[in-house]
């Protein structure tokens, strides 16, 4: 019974830090005669371990327990593509405690190359459980002991089976503490790395962070999107009551069901909505920041000497000037009169609404940015 309230302390120590979780596989191998254990992120889809960078690197973890660097390095590196548990993992999902062996036989691991790598451990068999999401992943508990011994089974079995909710509440925590403690300057860091316009919004919709890019955007002339003060405001009717309707529906919609990018358009302007991580605290509440990018969409525009009404003297003539000539020069090159050329440019001034030349120029510039 000690055992037992020990174990269920350490559990709850792991929120503040993770590097306990060590310390529970430990509790579980002295409690049930399992050997080993491992904590894994596995793909939801294919139940295939997810190896981080740092455990591949130097093979180590708080997460596991009773494994030497060169186990976990065999596994890695070898051992793991020729793991016959994992298939039984994917069509099985551990939603409660299951021994391997359920489904694959001992004479069948004896048979296989996977062997090479448990005999030496006197390990044969695991029992695996879901401990926890941690998006787009799931989190499993794995602990490995000698199948031969059916007790140590019953054991593993029943204790798991007992800590499991316990484990997957308090791992869903932990990722909420470890989240909040964060540094500001990783969420600014993370937004700058955004290719366009980002802004990291409230479940209300006020803006938490936005990147310099976003901040341009706020305060460019022709710009629909902008923000006074925390608030994100948009100038476009449509797209406005697209938007409100949107952060309403993701408000009221249970985190799990958002898992989805939801994309709005109009006109020259794109916005996507995107939930960075699902998050409720221990009541349920909607702790989930939103990153919402904004784009400018690429015009389809025509040269300025395509523009309508131009006739094909005036629109020889604005090629010239956007090319960076003058009237003058206009005039030799295509063997007309000065009087001629000023009438041209005189009718190509009213068309497109321009003063001078250079007004002609910035806009074919914008058009070469453009195509």
């Amino acid at each position: 019974m000690k055992d037992l309230v020990s174990l269920q302390q350490v559990i709850y120590k792991t929120i503040e830090d993770i590097e306990l979780w060590q310390d529970v596989l430990q509790l579980f191998c002295k409690l049930t005669g399992a050997k080993k254990g491992i904590i894994t992120l596995r793909d939801r889809t294919t139940a295939e371990l997810v190896v981080p960078a740092d455990v591949e690197s130097d093979l180590s973890s708080p997460l596991l327990y009773g494994f030497s660097n060169e186990e976990i390095g065999g596994y890695i590196e070898h051992y793991i593509a020729f793991d016959p548990w994992t298939e039984f993992e994917k069509l099985y999902h551990p939603s409660t405690p299951f021994a391997l062996s359920k489904y694959v036989k001992y004479e069948k691991i004896v048979e296989s190359p996977f062997w090479d790598w448990l005999e030496p451990q006197g390990v044969n068999d695991t029992v695996v459980l879901d401990i926890g999401t941690s998006s787009p992943n799931w989190v499993a508990m794995n602990l490995y002991y000698d199948g031969q011994n059916p007790a140590i089974k019953r054991k593993i079995l029943r204790y798991t089976a007992k800590f499991q909710s316990v484990m997957q509440e308090v791992w869903a925590l932990g990722q909420k503490v470890r989240a909040a403690q964060l540094e500001p300057n990783r969420l600014g860091y993370f937004l700058d790395q955004q290719p366009d316009p980002s802004v990291l919004l409230s479940p209300e919709g006020k803006i938490i962070l936005a990147n310099s890019k976003a901040e341009q955007l706020f305060n460019a002339p022709d710009t629909i999107v902008s923000r006074a003060e925390a608030e994100i405001i948009i100038q476009d009717k449509k797209l406005k009551k697209q938007y409100d309707n949107i952060m309403r529906l993701i408000k009221d919609m249970p985190g799990a069901k958002f898992d989805e990018q939801l994309d709005l358009t109009t006109g020259d302007f794109s916005l996507s909505l995107a939930l960075i991580e699902k998050a409720e605290d221990q009541i349920g509440v909607d702790k989930a920041a939103r990153l919402l990018t904004i784009k400018r969409l690429s015009k389809s525009i025509a040269c300025i000497w395509e523009t309508p009404g131009l006739t094909k003297r005036e629109r020889q003539l604005v090629e010239f000037i956007a090319n960076g000539g003058r009237v003058v020069d206009f005039s030799n090159s295509f063997n007309l009169s000065k009087s001629t050329s000023h009438f041209h440019w005189s009718n190509v001034k009213k068309k497109l609404q321009v003063t001078d030349r250079s007004e002609i120029v910035a806009k074919h510039e914008l058009y070469l940015k453009e195509v």
